[in-house]
């Protein structure tokens, strides 16, 4: 029995990691420690798996940032601001860090010098320079170059799939003739949580889960990326999760590929943002979990991204696996722009969300905020340090955003006109008198109600065929 962590933060200082011999009833051991009265809580520690599945190639390559309104040549012509790096930890299976599209995004650890055995930057780590593997105790966090067992297997080209994927789609570098990512600004830490264990190779099961939290937490990440889970909870991994919140550190969950609403780990804790996965319908993907722990969805069905079978090599996975990643991305988009707003992510995130409820009638209420939408979200930004002027208090026919807003009012300008036409927008009060009238031509205009008085009015939108949209809104000044 030895201490679990060298931590300042209370809720782990009296934890303890206890091993025990071989064929142990560890279950009658955690019921006789649950019930002495000086302990306070005793349980397992949690394996966990990853949450992706390999699917075919296709030729349609990104085609998530559509969806997302985040238009894939924008990024690509975004040029890098070394000043506004945000770091991502990929807690994982392994990353090929020379893969040619995610060497130049790796946040190597400069304080220390890598393969001379010494703790250079004395922070517990030894080697540390890539990242830390927690199966091993190494600095060796690659996908590729850890397991001699795979030398000569065919296992050997596709370990660390699942790994270098995430973190393709979490902070591969741009301008490269690779792939883009929604983070044109993250940089990555790498830490292994699979590998040899008891003699056994796994790449799909994740163990040391705590262990990896607490060196993401000593290198002192912004986000955390969990694509893996468990059903299983643990009250010692929710504190760690805790403590990193209260360092300023998110943490982004995939919500599981199990098709239920049951509760899946890490996202279904607290202070994490679960993830759900939807398809190029916006329907949530057929194996998805939804559910009231659902924060947001994002696409994650079809993803293409880095993969590890050499430096140049890319495919597609589906899962929630994938689509956590394009959120804890977009969270370090955010920050990388707006440092200070780490308290508010969640919010801007969720305020900018599209509602995907026509095309899943069967998982209303169940997907969170609904699916992410990356210029909503920065026009919801734009305006969250005003009062709130105008609020949607009864949803018709549309959503408003950013909901609560300013004195502008965006429109869903593509859902209600596909075609890209002008629509016509009124403002009526409650006499029934046009007070506002505008035609609106693009999804970034907006309308200004500074003028109006506080009470409550009514928006008409009009499309080019004449079908008309309401939605009710109060000012208060």
């Amino acid at each position: 029995m030895v201490k679990a962590f060298n931590t300042d933060f209370i809720e782990l200082q009296n934890v303890y990691k206890v091993t025990l011999k071989p064929g142990t009833d560890i279950n009658n051991l955690i019921a006789l420690l649950n019930g002495n009265e000086d302990v306070a809580y005793a349980e397992r520690i949690p394996v966990y798996t990853i949450a992706a599945k390999p699917i075919d190639l296709d030729e349609n390559k990104q085609w998530y940032f559509k969806t997302i309104n985040m238009d894939n040549s924008w990024v690509n012509n975004v040029s890098p601001d070394f000043s506004r790096q945000k770091v991502i930890a990929i807690i994982d299976n392994g990353i090929n860090y020379k893969h040619s599209d995610l060497q130049s995004s790796i946040a190597f650890n400069n304080g220390e010098t890598a393969g001379d055995g010494i703790d250079n930057d004395t922070n517990g780590y030894i080697d540390d320079f890539v990242g830390w593997n927690v199966i091993n105790n190494s600095g060796d966090a690659s996908a590729i170059e850890i397991d001699p067992l795979l030398r000569d297997k065919d296992q050997y080209k596709t370990f660390g799939w699942h790994g270098t994927h995430v973190a393709g789609i979490a902070g591969a570098s741009s301008n490269d003739g690779g792939i883009a990512s929604l983070g044109v600004n993250n940089k990555i830490v790498c830490i292994k949580a699979a590998g040899v264990v008891d003699g056994e190779l796994s790449d799909h099961k994740l163990y040391n889960i705590n262990e990896a939290f607490r060196y993401a937490i000593t290198r002192k990440v912004d986000i955390i990326n969990c694509s893996f889970g468990s059903r299983n909870p643990s009250i010692v991994t929710q504190s760690i999760i805790n403590e990193a919140r209260s360092k300023g550190i998110l943490v982004v969950a995939a919500a599981g590929n199990l098709k239920s609403d049951v509760p899946f780990y890490p996202a279904a804790y607290d202070n994490v943002i679960a993830v759900g996965a939807t398809d190029r319908e916006d329907k949530v993907w057929k194996f998805s979990n939804y559910g009231a722990f659902i924060d947001v969805m994002a696409p994650g069905h079809e993803i293409y991204s880095t993969v590890s079978t050499d430096v140049h090599s890319f495919g597609y996975l589906s899962g929630t696996s994938m689509a956590a990643p394009i959120v804890a991305a977009f969270a370090g988009l955010i920050l990388s722009n707006e440092p200070d707003r780490v308290d508010q992510i969640e919010e801007i995130i969720k305020g900018g969300c599209d509602n995907i409820d026509a095309q899943n009638p069967d998982r209303i209420n169940q997907m969170g905020a609904g699916r992410i939408n990356v210029d909503k979200s920065f026009a919801y930004l734009l305006n969250i340090d005003n009062p709130t002027s105008v609020v949607e208090v009864k949803h018709q026919a549309f959503n408003i955003y950013p909901n609560p807003a300013s004195s502008k009012v965006y429109i869903p300008f593509l859902e209600i006109s596909p075609s890209g036409k002008p629509v016509y927008v009124e403002i009526f009060n409650l006499s029934g008198l046009q007070v506002v009238q505008q035609n609106i031509a693009s999804q970034s205009e907006a309308l200004s109600v500074s003028q109006l008085s506080q009470g409550v009015y009514q928006i008409v939108v009009t499309t080019a065929d004449g079908i008309n949209h309401q939605s009710r809104l109060v000012v208060s000044h």
